[in-house]
């Protein structure tokens, strides 16, 4: 588990499957990310198996807790990692407006950030946002991201957005 002041991040477990199925089917959710239709319970099981081991599967989610009231408000994704680039790609959703807008995500980030740098040793780190997700792109610039591309072809937002943006964060102490 990594500790922050508001928050921490822990692996994903399977008791998470409820949780991640009612933020993953919502559909207002599914405005920023490349999600067009329901999971099952079945297919957030296998996502969660398959998000355990950075270094077998490529990908890790992390679980945003409030260290307040213990409560589960989000996930946080690496993802599209590249060992030989050391770069990996992140996203981030807090699953409900009531705890957005309380620096919950940025902290998140940070603390993703220097796991990334500190223990996965990479240097760079990616986002892709869509134009319309101004909350988004404000909070990744506040984290130190700058705008590298702008394209109408994005291979994560293939349906949803007319221009995406992509970011970087080099990493370093």
């Amino acid at each position: 588990m990594i500790q922050g002041e508001k928050i921490a991040l822990r692996l994903v477990r399977i008791i998470d499957v409820p949780k991640i199925f009612e933020w993953e089917n919502n559909p207002e959710n599914w405005e920023v990310s490349e999600t067009v239709r329901d999971y099952t319970f079945e297919e957030i099981i296998l996502l969660i198996d398959s998000a355990e081991d950075i270094f077998e599967n490529g990908q890790l989610r992390f679980i945003i807790v409030n260290r307040k009231n213990h409560q589960a408000i989000g996930t946080l994704d690496l993802f599209q990692v590249d060992f030989i680039e050391k770069s990996i790609h992140v996203g981030i959703l807090i699953g409900s407006i009531e705890n957005r807008r309380k620096g919950f995500a940025e902290e998140a980030i940070k603390l993703a950030m220097d796991y990334c740098f500190e223990i996965l040793m990479f240097n760079k780190v990616y986002c892709h946002i869509q134009s319309n997700n101004v909350s988004s792109l404000k909070l990744f610039k506040k984290c130190g991201f700058e705008l590298i591309n702008e394209d109408k072809e994005n291979p994560i937002f293939e349906s949803n957005s007319e221009r995406v943006f992509k970011m970087k964060l080099w990493l370093k102490k």
